[in-house]
């Protein structure tokens, strides 16, 4: 798992750092259809809420488009 946690970070830092959020941490808990994908973010002033939706749709675009980063619900 350690592999994959990796591979999503590598694709999640960039994609953040250009919308001026810093990749906190990742991780991928559960099995099968109860996975949970969680991803920690920073920017300087904070983040509010605008700023994990900014993220959260940021994030889901990378993993849409990499589907084999996580296979599967999560």
């Amino acid at each position: 798992m350690t592999e994959r946690i990796e591979a999503v970070e590598r694709a999640l830092s960039a994609v953040l750092a250009r919308r001026g959020y810093e990749l906190f941490d990742v991780t991928l808990t559960g099995q099968g259809k109860s996975r949970v994908l969680r991803v920690a973010i920073d920017r300087e002033g904070g983040v509010d809420l605008d700023a994990i939706t900014d993220a959260t749709e940021a994030v889901s675009e990378v993993l849409d488009l990499e589907e084999s980063l996580v296979p599967g619900p999560y």
